[in-house]
């Protein structure tokens, strides 16, 4: 009898451990196996811009100054624009007028964006009555209002010093990108940031270390790329995959 007892007891005890609680604990606990079966119903990764940069990604794409981050940036917006997605791209590096000044030919044409394309800017007017004190978290509080309210599906930020004046410190940086994964995973968007390296050897090979803040930023991407001058050439340049969580690392 006893032992029935404590069979009893183990097999109670056994099934109130297979109960799933759904809390908000920050914890979620599951078997391998469910999590296996969960992730066989969802649907593929899809490449927004392969190989570099998948949906439902926080991906980042760096480069030194003048080296072209803004109009690879705005080319792949304009391509994933064209695929059905509707994108956000927020510039806070170029003016209307730089922005304008790129998207013509040698022959003065300008060039046709598709309509999911939309770009944001800094509204000068607004950004004098904000004060330096709270200036950042502003900022991150306008993006996640354009965000409500413009729906997007991918939202390109250029650049993340822009929204960090410390970017090169890892922890401000570390911290900012917290704020952009909550964001990110909030509305369930693709999100990619656009950095700077800090002053690099040129000869040296472009590393996840060559990201300004790099350790604290590399751990919130799921992709990683850069865009580095050739040695051969000034005028040539290379993009170089430096993560992916989603794929083969191809170039």
């Amino acid at each position: 009898i006893d032992n029935n007892l404590k069979l009893s007891a183990l097999n109670e005890q056994l099934q109130q451990n297979l109960i799933k609680i759904e809390d908000n604990s920050l914890i979620r606990v599951s078997t391998a196996q469910e999590l296996i079966e969960e992730a066989s119903k969802m649907k593929e990764l899809t490449p927004l811009y392969e190989p570099y940069f998948y949906e439902d990604e926080c991906s980042i794409l760096f480069a030194d100054t003048n080296v072209g981050k803004s109009i690879l940036s705005v080319q792949i917006a304009d391509e994933i624009s064209r695929k059905g997605y509707q994108v956000l791209y927020l510039d806070f590096e170029m003016s209307l007028r730089q922005f304008a000044s790129r998207c013509r030919n040698e022959n003065g044409e300008v060039y046709k964006f598709h309509e999911n394309f939309m770009r944001g800017s800094i509204n000068l007017n607004s950004l004098a009555e904000c004060g330096n004190s709270n200036y950042e978290d502003e900022l991150i509080a306008n993006i996640e209002n354009r965000i409500e309210v413009f729906q997007p599906q991918v939202v390109i930020i250029d650049n993340l010093t822009y929204l960090c004046i410390q970017s090169e410190s890892g922890t401000e940086a570390g911290q900012l990108m917290r704020k952009l994964m909550e964001i990110k995973n909030r509305y369930k968007i693709s999100m990619l940031v656009i950095s700077h390296t800090p002053k690099r050897n040129p000869c040296e090979a472009i590393t996840e270390n060559s990201l300004a803040g790099s350790k604290r930023i590399a751990n919130f991407a799921d992709s990683m790329f850069a865009i580095g001058r050739s040695a051969i050439n000034d005028d040539i340049r290379y993009i170089k995959q430096i993560k992916s969580r989603s794929g083969e690392i191809v170039h």
